[in-house]
């Protein structure tokens, strides 16, 4: 091959991998789905981990959800706070949702002291946590990043 081939390869591959890279970034944390369909996931999430600790009656906190952009590329994420009373045992709970959360792939860490509190990322949302009081329990979530308008999901929550 001559020099001016193997340049203008090269070049074609570099220009093709920064394109690569640039698509598989701009949805913004690694998804492909559109910001509603994270939402959706999202939601679907936190109604599920509520449902590993029967009994309670949870409810959004605030004007949960909300969307927001991640960025200047036209993706948006939702975050959702729900929130309930207190179990009796604020440990046993939080393991609990720690197990459900690695069995869907997420990275988990619990604290334990002073009061029980469990961090999640990954899996299919960007973050979680489970918090166990004083006064209330309360499952929090961010989706990943989906193509999508925050101020039109936020628009199309009611």
């Amino acid at each position: 091959m001559h020099t001016f081939t193997r340049r203008a390869v090269f070049g074609v591959a570099a220009a093709l991998a920064g394109a690569v890279i640039l698509v598989s970034c701009s949805a913004g944390k690694g998804s492909a789905m559109t910001a509603l369909q994270e939402r959706d996931r999202l939601l679907q999430v936190v109604d599920d981990t509520a449902a590993q600790l029967p009994g309670r009656t949870w409810e959004a906190v605030g004007a949960s959800p909300v969307a927001a952009p991640c960025g200047s590329d036209g993706t948006a994420e939702t975050s959702h706070t729900i929130a309930s009373q207190p179990g009796q045992d604020r440990l046993a709970d939080a393991r609990v949702i720690r197990d459900y959360w690695l069995s869907l792939g997420m990275e988990v860490r619990l604290v334990e002291d002073p009061i029980p509190v469990v961090y999640a990322t990954g899996g299919p949302v960007q973050r979680m946590s489970f918090g166990t009081g004083p006064a209330l329990y309360d499952i929090s979530g961010t989706s990943l990043c989906g193509v999508g308008d925050a101020a039109e999901l936020n628009g199309g929550m009611n």
